[in-house]
């Protein structure tokens, strides 16, 4: 795509609801009747897409905007799942300015023990995830993940098995 020698806009016109392609100094008109935002990551599933979406009138599948960047940020999710009562793993919460500080390692230590897996709040898939068993591998963890988010989460170990469902519909 960066080498590619088309360019696309997205009109926000909502009259437009359109894509303008250019290629060859040709510019091509590309009506939109709804979109599939089939992106991953950042600027893909986070609600960016959808929000462009919106501004240009052109009806999308899937998530909206809120539920899309609060799905994304993965420490915002736990906070929201706790204030509905919902059991999950317990986690501790860390800024990329405080992974140096001691005594984030100790709270994380008396809060979850070890091991602990470790998660950029908002990296799509398991870009800068860990698994720390000590406090050294907790360290690195860390310096990993703010490589990737200003916002980390850290997250217990919980043995078991996972089950996913999809779920079709709004009822």
């Amino acid at each position: 795509w960066v080498n590619s020698k088309k360019s696309a806009v997205l009109s926000p016109d909502t009259t437009e609801k359109a894509l303008y392609v250019w290629e060859n100094g040709e510019c091509k008109k590309i009506k939109i009747d709804v979109a599939f935002p089939v992106l991953h990551g950042l600027n893909g599933e986070d609600g960016t897409v959808q929000g462009l979406f919106e501004l240009a009138g052109i009806p999308y599948v899937g998530c909206g905007i809120l539920a899309s960047a609060v799905s994304m940020d993965k420490l915002y999710t736990k906070i929201i799942v706790d204030t509905l009562g919902i059991s999950q793993a317990r986690y501790v919460g860390v800024y990329k300015d405080e992974i140096n500080d001691v005594s984030v390692y100790e709270k994380i230590e008396k809060t979850l023990g070890y091991p602990v897996f470790i998660k950029p709040s908002n990296a799509g898939s398991s870009r800068g995830v860990s698994k720390a068993a000590n406090r050294e591998e907790l360290i690195a963890g860390l310096a990993e993940a703010a490589n990737h988010d200003r916002k980390i989460l850290v997250e217990e170990t919980i043995y078991g098995r996972e089950l996913e469902c999809a779920v079709l519909g709004d009822g």
